[in-house]
């Protein structure tokens, strides 16, 4: 049986392809001799493990191996017998994701490189294809540095609060073939970015080609419930200039919202100049809109309160990887049952299938990149290419409305006073909105903001008291004491000192201020119930252990009301949905049963907001 069988890309679909996934051949390369010694080419049969499951990371129970100690370089071998019929039409080779730096190899043919542990990047195997078995081998590299994009993955420095790392690949590799048969220009639809035009009644297509068919054009057609409400045609010229995007009217408008998350089906087909189909693609896209008004967040033009949980996409036995797609699905629906209408998804750019079922069961969604700890040119280069990337591979999800390029500092820790981690932070801030600016931008997610749409703090109060004293504090300060007094880290604003670590930090950077914009506590609580794993001492002290259900749910119930009835707040994000290794605050165990009443959960989050769908 295939693992992780379904089509992996959800928003760009092809009805041919070839799934990867299985067992595949896999050694250890401990002392990086793989390279001189031409594994490429002759690959290891003596050198352990020896297999591998992939799309699992050697660390998983999944994998079949269950290896949690650090292996840098790995590399995967296995054969492909492509389909006779595919071999007059162009093949692509598509990774979902792997983690580090992957090079690739087709019957001894090196493809490319690609760097970046979160993104999915393509290879064109026409020329290297044979008619007969092909070999298909991969090395990757995962250093266990700060200089990586790598989140919560342990890393050589050994943090608190971290998790198993993943090394290489980690989501689904497929083959398809594009562009028809017989055409010499092997032309086919690369990409398209869909945006929502509320204002013009539609959606707007920018389509990519790749190839010089003559005469070519793209028919556009949409669908909602199985109707046909809306279709264009873009021809040769309008498939040159397409910065705008190309309108597609549609006959009935259904928002797309978490109580009603409505999408529309969309068919794109490739024409040539005869009419024969050169490619054909599906997707879906959602009818919506996120802006921002004074201090208010609003989804469709109207405001809405985002009542999060931080999600940070962890399973005990696939680590990163999901071990089905019914468990991406089910993490959404205990999210949705939980009576949350959103998840700040933590420190991970998440699979794709679980962005489509956000959307397809409605779901606000911040996408966060993960951090690297040490701030230097390399590093800086790796975050912000491949953070261009993640927005260009999810901007067309209607479920994301925010962006989160930075957390907590991580990364730049001089952020409060050092300019050019200033210009850094506010140089990916620009890449961001200009790739979309459809979108808010939540620069460096926790504090220290240089340039945000939505001020956001981390706030661990505990008790709801204090939270209020802070939030009247906040609103009849001003000037430079307003722009210190939501700070984060358990209660900093208030004096108290954690750490000895002083009085933690602002809200804003140094020659930066608060203007207004929207405010949420995108972490709190992070409480423990007794029972349910061991708690670090600190954190013991910092959250507090409630001794059983009931005095969990009227503390949970008292900051929840606490949030509420403060209306100039527009979200908050619980931490965390599920327990992680050691980290068992969550609502659920890390094999997702529940620890307390998941309808009292519901009541309490949905006094403020309503039904969630």
């Amino acid at each position: 049986m295939i693992p992780r069988p379904e089509y992996p890309r959800p928003q760009f679909r092809r009805a041919e392809w070839l799934c990867l996934n299985g067992t595949w051949d896999f050694a250890f390369d401990d002392q990086d001799v793989g390279l001189a010694e031409g594994w490429a080419e002759r690959f290891p049969a003596a050198v352990p493990p020896g297999q591998i499951v992939v799309p699992f990371a050697y660390q998983s129970r999944l994998s079949g191996i269950g290896d949690r100690s650090v292996h840098p370089v790995v590399w995967y071998r296995r054969a492909i017998q492509v389909p006779a019929a595919w071999h007059s039409r162009r093949l692509l080779l598509h990774f979902g994701a792997a983690d580090f730096r992957a090079d690739v190899w087709l019957n001894g043919r090196h493809l490319g490189s690609h760097e970046g542990g979160y993104t999915p990047f393509t290879f064109d195997v026409s020329a290297a294809v044979g008619t007969e078995e092909n070999a298909l081998v991969i090395r990757c590299e995962d250093q266990p540095t700060d200089e990586q994009p790598r989140g919560k993955q342990d890393g050589e420095s050994h943090r608190p609060y971290q998790f198993t790392a993943t090394t290489g690949i980690w989501q689904t590799v497929w083959l398809e073939p594009v562009g028809a048969a017989g055409d010499p220009t092997g032309s086919y639809l690369d990409s398209c970015r869909v945006v929502p035009d509320l204002a013009g009644g539609g959606f707007r297509l920018t389509p990519q080609v790749d190839g010089s068919a003559t005469g070519m054009r793209l028919e556009a057609r949409a669908r909602f419930d199985g109707r046909p409400v809306g279709s264009t045609e873009l021809s040769s010229d309008d498939l040159a200039t397409t910065d705008g995007g190309i309108l597609v009217p549609l006959a009935e408008r259904h928002f797309w919202s978490p109580d009603d998350p409505n999408l529309y089906d969309l068919e794109l087909t490739l024409r040539d100049a005869g009419g024969g189909v050169l490619d054909s693609v599906t997707a879906y896209a959602g009818l919506r809109e996120v802006t921002i008004r004074g201090a208010e967040i609003l989804l469709n033009g109207e405001p809405i309160y985002q009542r999060q949980v931080l999600d940070q996409g962890h399973w005990p036995d696939g680590i990163y990887t999901a071990s089905s797609d019914d468990a991406l699905r089910a993490d959404v629906e205990w999210t949705k049952r939980l009576g949350f209408n959103g998840a700040r998804k933590h420190q991970k750019v998440e699979d794709p299938r679980w962005l489509y079922w956000c959307d397809r069961l409605g779901l606000l969604v911040w996408v966060e990149m993960a951090s690297n700890y040490e701030d230097a040119p390399r590093a800086r280069e790796w975050l912000r290419r491949e953070w261009r990337d993640v927005v260009r591979r999810d901007a067309n999800h209607p479920c994301v409305v925010a962006w989160v390029p930075f957390n907590e500092t991580w990364g730049v820790r001089q952020l409060l006073t050092d300019t050019s981690q200033q210009g850094h932070v506010a140089a990916v801030v620009a890449d961001t909105r200009a790739i979309d600016p459809m979108r808010p931008v939540v620069d460096n997610s926790g504090w220290t903001h240089v340039d945000t749409d939505i001020a956001d703090s981390h706030n661990y109060e505990p008790a709801a008291s204090l939270f209020l004293e802070a939030w009247r504090r906040f609103r009849h300060g001003d000037g430079p004491e307003r722009d210190h007094i939501l700070r984060s880290w358990d209660g900093h604003h208030l004096g108290r000192k954690w750490y000895g670590a002083g009085y933690g930090q602002p809200l804003f950077a140094e020659g930066r201020a608060y203007t207004g914009q929207p405010i949420m506590i995108t972490e709190w609580g992070g409480f423990f119930l007794a029972g349910w794993g061991d708690v670090a001492p600190i954190l013991q002290e910092r959250r507090g252990v409630e001794p059983d259900a009931a005095a969990f749910l009227a503390r949970y119930r008292e900051m929840v009301e606490a949030f509420d009835s403060v209306p100039e707040l527009m979200g908050d994000c619980w931490t965390q949905l599920t327990d992680i290794e050691d980290e068992p605050n969550g609502l659920l165990t890390e094999d997702r049963r529940p620890k307390v009443d998941p309808e009292a959960i519901r009541a309490i989050n949905l006094a403020r907001y309503g039904r969630t769908g």
